[in-house]
């Protein structure tokens, strides 16, 4: 399949209000050939790809444009509004590659789903504070790029399947890593402030480094790893600089579902499962 895509916004005006993005997907369902009919216990089998690209507008309308506004405090007259008009704002971008298997097995009694995916978003429109200078507090803005990329497999099985009762159980496996490649105004480092954290803590991110990283002030060390002292007073020195700490980003995550039924009546439970990931304790 094809598709394509072309979008005007009026949230882009004034200036270059269109945008267009496209798609294609592809699939193979490999038992169709004669080869593979012959094994009874293969019931299906299908490779698939896809690849895509998603635009979105500005939601706030007259953005482009810096407005004034009426004031009704002591001398009246007009202000700068609290976001700062962006002329050279843009449509953002997503690319999604996607590949994955299908398999079903056993008439049904037992599937397989596999699935790698990475998703490319370039100049996500943020609205990030401004310096009071300005006149205003936001901006809305295209921020940087960022790359997400990551697997999911799902295994359904049957192991009981009678008249009165049967047994259904899923497992769900996922792990997903996200990387900056670049953030706008070629900055090397942005924060989240409304993120900070007890004994400064907080969501920084790092060009080439996670989505959901943590930062903070380490300690000093030479190049042996020793923590540097301070002679005056015997304490560890601080870093007056913050660096990476952890990623909040967990190894995988795994949901295994089972499901009972008797006659009339069902019974499902879920075990959710959640395997690292750094967490700071702020108590």
């Amino acid at each position: 399949t094809l598709t394509g895509r072309q979008d005007y916004s009026s949230t882009l005006s004034p200036g270059d209000v269109s945008f267009f993005y496209p798609a294609t997907s592809l699939s193979f369902v490999f038992t169709e050939l004669p080869v593979f009919k012959k094994l009874s216990w293969l019931t299906e089998g299908k490779f698939r790809a896809s690849w895509g690209q998603g635009g979105k507008d500005a939601r706030t309308a007259y953005i482009k444009k810096t407005k004034l506004i009426a004031q009704t405090t002591t001398g009246g007259g007009f202000a700068i509004d609290v976001n700062l008009g962006n002329p050279e704002l843009r449509a953002e971008f997503t690319t999604t590659t996607d590949l994955g298997m299908d398999l079903v097995f056993l008439k049904n009694r037992l599937s397989m789903n596999f699935s790698y995916f990475k998703t490319k978003s370039d100049g996500q429109i943020t609205a990030p504070r401004l310096s009071y200078a300005t006149g205003s507090i936001l901006a809305y803005i295209n921020s940087g790029v960022i790359e997400n990329r990551g697997l999911e497999l799902t295994v359904k099985g049957t192991p009981v399947l009678k008249n009165n009762f049967s047994w259904d159980i899923q497992a769900n496996l996922t792990r997903q890593r996200g990387e900056i490649k670049s953030l706008p105004g070629e900055q090397t480092t942005f924060y989240v402030s409304d993120s900070w954290l007890a004994d400064n803590v907080r969501k920084q991110y790092f060009v080439g480094n996670s989505v959901s990283a943590l930062a903070g002030t380490d300690y000093l060390r030479n190049n042996n790893g020793d923590i540097l002292i301070n002679p005056v007073n015997g304490m560890p020195i601080k870093n007056t600089n913050f660096t990476p700490m952890g990623d909040a980003a967990p190894d995988f995550g795994l949901g295994i579902n089972n499901s009972f039924r008797y006659k009339n009546l069902s019974l499902s439970f879920l075990m959710d499962i959640r395997k690292g990931g750094d967490i700071f304790n702020a108590t």
